[in-house]
């Protein structure tokens, strides 16, 4: 059995005392062994509607025991989608072990203002949370409306 909480900071004091009565501690810190996250956050930036953007989060154990991912997941999962790296439980080596989690934004005509979503891993020691964010660009052609008068079928007439 594991004396530590592994999903919160700790610490334990030693205390030595010798055939003298002197008294030496020392306190030993012990961080969360939580996952880490590549980033905080990733803008894929302007997608052409029609067109899809493509990302990429590494999550990496620090600890020094194997640590494994129980959920992977978006908020919402509209516009974005896990493309790999979901399949869970995942176990992630110790000291550095790492495990890519890879995305996409597909926008639609809705997304010109943007769209945003909160991918979401978990694990028995801590959860980590990566922002994403992207825009949908849609092309336009832009017409200016003017007045040709009366012009016949076979004639072209240009604005002047």
């Amino acid at each position: 059995m594991d004396p530590f909480e592994c999903s919160v900071n700790c610490f334990c004091v030693i205390e030595v005392l010798d055939w003298k009565n002197n008294l030496t501690q020392q306190q030993i810190n012990i961080a969360a062994a939580g996952p880490a996250i590549s980033v905080s956050s990733v803008n894929v930036g302007l997608v052409k509607v029609g067109n899809v953007g493509q990302g990429t989060v590494k999550i990496t154990n620090n600890g020094d025991g194997p640590m494994v991912l129980t959920n992977i997941s978006l908020r919402t999962g509209s516009r974005f989608a896990i493309t790999a790296g979901n399949n869970v439980p995942v176990q992630v080596a110790a000291n550095g072990g790492t495990h890519d989690i890879a995305f996409s934004y597909t926008p639609t005509l809705a997304s010109e203002n943007g769209d945003d979503d909160l991918l979401t891993v978990e694990t028995a020691c801590g959860n980590v949370t990566c922002a994403l964010s992207g825009k949908g660009g849609v092309s336009r052609i832009v017409v200016e409306d003017w007045n040709a008068g009366e012009v016949a079928a076979d004639v072209k007439k240009c604005k002047p």
